[in-house]
């Protein structure tokens, strides 16, 4: 008998053997089924364990054996979870003392997430006393903890979170504050405009409500978009012109970044009938100047005339200088001899550029502005500059320039620029060396 046939005799056949067979499978895959439940349900049991909620007064030893973690991000998101199962409003005032204790005596940075988890639910029982708190603990009185408690006064008070953000003395806490008191309360007056309304009316402080209002806009522009989001801001009706206007420009200036057109268009629509606040325009313009200049200048141009105007439309042309500069000075050399106001700033910048290759022309283009500090300032440097390098062409335009007297004896004593007056001291050392 051959090996392989000896070794098929020892095989069981038939139906029984069959049944035999299908056993060992059947225990293999019944045994591979309840390996997977069981996993399952100790998985979702231990899910479970997680979510449960815990005794406060056991939390400080939880949390002492839970900041002992070196890992950043494991610890974090383990603080995280331990403060959801626990009930803020249960922790008795030594068991918040010991809490205090020990994050505070934890090998923790000053302002590290772990204390704005502590001051974000703190402040879900007693925000006052979570705020006293990061008042007087260094650990606690970064802005970012300062954020995560009023924040959560925000969701849940945003009358009494947004005043005693005002009361801060420190502009920079103050801001911070209040920014995060009207993040918190849009959370819980999305649908709510008139009481949004209401709460923005209760802010006297323009500036610091318009900068409270950017980091809402922000925020709503990453939930909503820019088209959303404009068209809510300009949807909103309100007895206060000042909110109402607050309201657009913040949306506006949230939007810049990704929908300049947009933002532009609403800016236009809200510049009909108010006045814009100062850096608004320009920043709107200074995100679309980097697409299309032309355009932006466009929409400048139909704006009512401002100093505001003034600034966007300086550094607009400046921006597109630094980025294109041929493209800059051929677009502005067609139009510097327009009599449009709106183009002095421009007028300005391409002037004092010409007046480094031609200074006569250039300083015709200066004395075209109106007289002001800008003006005065750039041909100073044309003229101081022209002296130092032909002084006799420059001495004969200034002899026949109708400009009174004393101005020419500024012009005559104006300083050369010191970059220039260190080339002409170099270029003599090096034509004296070569003499010798």
């Amino acid at each position: 008998m051959k090996p392989a046939d000896s070794q098929r005799s020892l095989e069981p056949s038939g139906p029984r053997a069959s049944r035999r067979q299908w056993t060992r499978s059947t225990r293999f895959s019944a045994g591979v089924a309840i390996g997977l439940v069981l996993g399952l349900v100790g998985f979702f049991v231990v899910r479970s364990l997680d979510s449960l909620p815990i005794s406060v007064e056991d939390s400080p030893r939880r949390f002492a054996r839970l900041l002992e973690d070196p890992d950043m991000l494991s610890r974090a998101g383990s603080v995280a979870r331990l403060f959801e199962r626990i009930d803020a409003s249960e922790a008795s005032d030594a068991t918040l003392q010991a809490l205090r204790d020990v994050f505070e005596g934890a090998r923790l940075a000053d302002g590290d997430i772990e204390f704005a988890l502590l001051g974000a639910w703190w402040a879900q029982a007693d925000p006052e006393a979570a705020y006293r708190w990061t008042r007087v603990r260094p650990q606690a009185g970064s802005t970012s903890v300062l954020a995560a408690v009023f924040e959560e006064w925000g969701r849940r008070d945003p009358a009494a979170a947004s005043q005693a953000a005002l009361s801060e003395s420190l502009e920079i806490r103050r801001q911070a504050a209040l920014a995060a008191a009207l993040l918190g309360a849009d959370r819980v007056l999305a649908g709510d405009a008139a009481g949004l309304v209401a709460l923005l009316e209760q802010i006297p402080d323009r500036v610091a409500r318009r900068e409270a209002l950017q980091a809402m806009t922000a925020r709503r522009l990453q939930d909503q978009g820019p088209e959303a989001l404009l068209a809510w801001a300009e949807g909103i009706e309100t007895a206060s012109l000042d909110v109402m206007e607050d309201l657009v420009c913040a949306a506006a200036v949230s939007t810049a970044g990704v929908a300049p057109v947009q933002a532009a268009e609403s800016l236009s629509r809200l510049a009909k009938d108010h006045s814009l606040p100062t850096g608004v325009v320009e920043h709107v313009a200074a995100a679309w100047g980097r697409i299309d200049p032309i355009a932006t200048f466009e929409w400048l141009s139909a704006l009512p005339a401002s100093e505001e105007r003034s600034e966007a439309v300086r550094w607009t042309y400046r921006g597109w200088l630094g980025r294109d500069r041929p493209a800059a000075l051929a677009w502005a050399a067609g139009r510097v001899e327009s009599p449009e106001t709106w183009l002095d700033p421009i007028r300005a910048n391409y002037g004092y550029i010409l007046g480094h290759e031609d200074p006569e022309e250039g300083l015709r283009l200066l004395f075209q502005l109106p007289i002001g500090e800008e003006r005065e300032m750039h041909v100073r440097l044309v003229f101081a500059r022209w002296r130092a390098l032909e002084p006799d062409a420059a001495r004969s335009w200034l002899e026949a320039a109708d400009l009174p007297e004393f101005r020419k004896d500024e012009l005559r004593t104006a300083p050369a620029p010191s970059r220039l007056s260190k080339t002409k001291r170099l270029d003599s050392r090096e034509q004296g060396a070569a003499e010798q």
